[in-house]
């Protein structure tokens, strides 16, 4: 079953709090969905495929700070791909 919009943004804020215990608040300010070609070379008969991946981004707070997030996740799986956090200043 593919992952919504609100579930995407469920996965980007436990793993943010993990992160961060102290975040006051997570905003989202960008959602895209992205369909991408990927080519597994790994194994003994590379394959490729389509795959569709959300592309979430945001700000969170941690107490007077704030920092931003851009996280790719699969659309079918849940998982999470690639993120990228500039962090709060301390």
């Amino acid at each position: 079953m593919p992952v919504s919009k609100d579930h995407a943004e469920q996965i980007v804020a436990e793993d943010l709090k993990r992160k961060y215990p102290n975040v006051e608040g997570i905003e989202f300010t960008a959602f895209q969905s992205h369909v991408n070609f990927v080519f597994h070379a790994e194994s003994s008969a590379p394959k490729t495929e389509w795959r569709n991946y959300l592309w979430l981004s945001g700000m969170f707070k941690v107490k007077n700070s704030y920092g931003s997030f851009t996280y790719i996740i699969d659309a079918e799986t849940g998982e999470i791909r690639e993120y990228r956090i500039i962090p709060p200043m301390p």
